[in-house]
């Protein structure tokens, strides 16, 4: 689970396991993000359930040169991708699924990508009910990442073997369906270009 906002501070003493009263204040908002700054009018805390992308997401950071410090380490908003936690307790109240990994498998497979990497990716040691690579023996070079809903990861799995991806090319978009709702307008993972398919921008970080 995440709560998290563009939070600006966090009242002293307000930690993990104290409790609080209804009204006491927990915290300041902030509104940057990333090396820009959020609206005030769209700066707001949220509650979200979902994966982190990478334990190793300051390097990603830094690499960036974003103008603002990463205040929140591996739980930045930007490393954090979440599903909709009202139609996951809708589907659980009424027994149609039993966890989290049952609602997962319930989402639309809106992208499809073929990943290049010489080693087992950071999101499969983590999250291994999400794979279906067995944690031993060599890892293989190319990866098929399913991506759901917003660019949630569905699944991480090794490619079928004999597939080779161009030597100049990291990513390739194997399948793409337009997400229902919002998803594919805030979040659009693939982009059109003719017959092919190019990974935008936001799949482009995930990735």
């Amino acid at each position: 689970y995440s709560l998290y906002a563009h939070l600006s501070r966090v009242t002293e003493g307000v930690a993990k396991g104290v409790k609080v009263k209804a009204g006491q204040p927990i915290g300041r908002m902030g509104n940057t993000s990333g090396g820009y700054r959020i609206p005030l009018e769209r700066a707001h805390l949220h509650f979200e359930i979902g994966l982190r992308l990478t334990e190793n997401f300051q390097a990603w950071y830094d690499r960036r040169n974003f103008n603002s410090p990463n205040r929140h380490g591996n739980f930045n908003g930007m490393n954090l991708v979440g599903f909709d936690p009202i139609a996951f307790y809708r589907a659980y109240s009424n027994k149609r699924i039993k966890n989290p990994l049952d609602y997962l498998g319930t989402l639309p497979k809106v992208a499809v990508v073929r990943v290049k990497a010489g080693k087992i990716p950071d999101f499969v040691r983590r999250y291994p009910n999400l794979s279906s690579f067995p944690g031993k023996g060599k890892p293989p070079l190319l990866w098929d990442v399913t991506f759901g809903p917003a660019g949630i990861p569905l699944h991480c799995d090794p490619s079928p073997e004999g597939v080779k991806l161009p030597r100049n090319v990291r990513y390739q978009v194997l399948s793409y369906l337009r997400a229902p709702g919002c998803c594919s307008q805030c979040r659009r993972l693939v982009i059109r270009k003719g017959e092919s398919l190019i990974p935008s921008n936001q799949l482009n970080s995930y990735l």
